[in-house]
């Protein structure tokens, strides 16, 4: 039967009925069931016959069933004239949906920044606050009612309650920026996420001048329809949905836009890959594979964003099909190529064409003219390059490569005498340390450099492990220090029965990234 409560007597019809104000949010029936409800649910309470847990279950419930009888358009700040057929349905409460989870979560009432204060080393804030001038308490009155229970004074004719302890300061435009600023200036976090509507009294530039002082910041938008309330609203056009994704960077870090864990990540001294030489993912590798080894741009995005900040300047002096540049491109750096071949440079601006690129500068020249090729005052942050490995591929095949190919004959990058890849180990390494201490002269202080090597097998008392004669060649440079490698290993790679049955002969699935630093010479 239900019982003539609060919300029978100020929001139905027959409650109100002699009264200054007769509103119409709910039928006789529904408005004494829904007093009904929630009496019965603080008793129970009261009486410890349900725990906390069950008790917020149980309001939810309520709460959730309330708006599917509510005569209204969309909020409460207004009741229909007539009776909409969803009004005239009785009540029915339904279990509400509870996700299973093994971790503990905590729904705060409270002002943002106050929560967000205490919130310690969370991993992503995701914030979402009114982006208009209409506050929330007052569009959703009864359901405030509903949920606390209480019996308040209202007044008007929505029979609004008093919600002056509840006024956003973002819905007004006065306030709003200053807020947001106050949330993130106390937050603890390593990501924010920050929803907000192109209709907002913000504006971007606003919302923008705010957050780049916290971070690496991007927005990405999305369309959606306009909002369209139940009483047939014209919902014309669409609204664009903007979602800022600041990255907090340390206030002193110089060298990279990374985060404290994307740094942690990038220090691990193995790197294994298995990337796809197919589709979107493979950056078009039927393209770039007329060069005999090109370097996937994923991997060498990763050294360009450790070693650079946005719009930061990277050399590539072997640039070959254009890995580095394509990489640079990926992330909003500027690059700088040079390769003997005029093939492998057109091959470059092919791809750029095919994957919607931007084109890098790409120079055809020799590098051993860096000083003649680049202005005099060309200045980099990364030397990133990937050699040729000495006499490596101008031998010819043999053994069970042969054997897939068919083919015997070396694959050298080009017939040049100038190409590093048709000389002989010494003459090899000088050249390279030669052309490298050209580049690190254009690298601005603490600058870096990164150059691929892989090994050779061993032959006879010859170890012939490249990278450490690269490194050891590299050191000549007064400037250069070195800080380590990294190993990639290309799990990729096929593996081929070298030496059986007979000896032991290596798969050399990895490369070495041996990695400089440009510091005052000593």
């Amino acid at each position: 039967e239900g019982e003539d409560g609060f919300i029978f007597r100020h929001y139905t019809p027959e409650g109100g009925r002699g009264g200054r104000y007769v509103r119409r949010y709910f039928t006789a029936e529904n408005g004494r069931k829904i007093d009904a409800v929630r009496g019965a649910i603080e008793r129970w309470k009261n009486a410890g016959w349900i725990d906390e847990a069950e008790y917020c279950l149980l309001l939810c419930a309520l709460i959730e069933a309330v708006p599917s009888v509510s005569n209204i358009s969309g909020t409460y700040a207004a009741f229909l004239k007539n009776w909409d057929a969803r009004a005239l349905k009785p009540l029915r409460l339904a279990v509400p949906e509870v996700i299973p989870s093994i971790r503990t979560h905590v729904a705060a009432n409270e002002d943002a920044a106050d929560f967000a204060a205490r919130v310690k080393g969370a991993d992503i804030l995701y914030l979402d606050p009114p982006y208009n001038a209409r506050q929330y308490a007052p569009n959703y009155h009864i359901l405030e009612t509903v949920a606390r229970g209480d019996s308040p004074e209202v007044r008007g004719v929505s029979g609004m309650r008093n919600y002056d302890g509840q006024k956003s300061a973002f819905c007004s435009r006065a306030s709003a920026l200053a807020a947001l600023a106050q949330v993130l200036e106390t937050a603890n976090y390593h990501h924010l996420m920050l929803s907000y509507s192109d209709e907002g009294i913000l504006k971007p530039d606003e919302i923008m001048s705010v957050l780049k002082r916290h971070g690496k910041t991007k927005i990405v938008e999305k369309d959606y329809a306009r909002y369209k309330s139940n009483s047939g609203g014209s919902g014309r056009g669409r609204v664009k949905e903007r979602v800022y994704c600041v990255k907090r960077v340390h206030p002193r870090n110089r060298l990279n836009d990374l985060s404290g864990a994307e740094w942690l990540y990038f220090l691990k001294s193995v790197e294994p890959t298995a990337y796809s030489t197919r589709g979107a993912e493979g950056f078009a590798h039927k393209t770039r594979r007329a060069h005999p080894s090109p370097k996937p741009p994923q991997l060498m995005r990763q050294f360009v964003e450790f070693f650079t900040k946005e719009n930061g300047a990277v050399l590539d002096p072997f640039m070959g099909v254009g890995g580095v540049l394509l990489a640079c491109s990926l992330c909003g750096r500027r690059a700088v190529g040079v390769d003997l071949s005029p093939a492998f440079v057109e091959t470059y601006r092919e791809v750029c064409a095919e994957l919607k690129l931007p084109v890098q500068e790409a120079l055809v020249g020799d590098s051993a003219d860096l000083r003649r090729l680049l202005p005099e005052d060309a200045q980099f942050d990364l030397l990133l390059t990937d050699p040729p490995y000495g006499e490596m591929l101008s031998r010819k095949r043999h053994g069970q490569r042969k054997k897939d190919t068919g083919r015997a004959e070396a694959t050298p990058f080009t017939s040049s005498a100038s190409d590093l890849g048709n000389m002989a180990r010494t003459d090899f390494l000088s050249a390279l340390r030669e052309i490298v201490e050209a580049g690190v002269r254009m690298l601005r202080p603490k600058g870096h450099v990164v150059v691929f090597a892989k090994d050779m097998q061993p032959s006879g008392k010859a170890h012939n492990m490249l990278h450490c004669a690269v490194t050891e060649e590299l050191l000549k440079i007064p400037e250069l220090s070195f800080r380590g490698y990294k190993i990639w290993h290309d799990k990729t790679a096929k593996l081929y029965p070298f030496g059986y049955p007979h000896a032991f002969v290596s798969n050399q699935l990895h490369q070495f990234a041996l990695i400089f630093r440009k510091d005052n010479p000593k």
